[in-house]
């Protein structure tokens, strides 16, 4: 029997909509994770809540955070970065 490692991530954003969007960007990666890891996202309100299970150490559930706070802060900052151009140019 494997140790099961998980960790949940909640970041709260400005809106739902923004949250359901950065949710959206991190869908490819989740669909492709190793057997013995699990990547499932939802939101609540304007909160993006990710929880992240493995067998496959600890090691591997801390690379897998690391990956999804960047993967979650580049969409954030293209999200952010489009809606400023799009406000600019109205």
């Amino acid at each position: 029997m494997s140790l099961l490692h998980e960790a949940e991530l909640r970041i709260r954003f400005e809106d739902r909509l923004k949250a359901e969007a950065i949710l959206k960007a991190l869908e490819p990666d989740n669909k492709t994770a190793p057997e013995g890891l699990t990547v499932e996202g939802y939101v609540s309100d304007s909160t993006l809540v990710v929880r992240v299970r493995t067998s496959l150490g600890v090691g591997t559930l801390l690379n897998t955070l690391d990956d999804l706070i960047i993967c979650l802060s580049t969409a954030d900052r293209c999200i952010s970065d489009a809606v400023q151009s799009r406000s600019d140019s109205s």
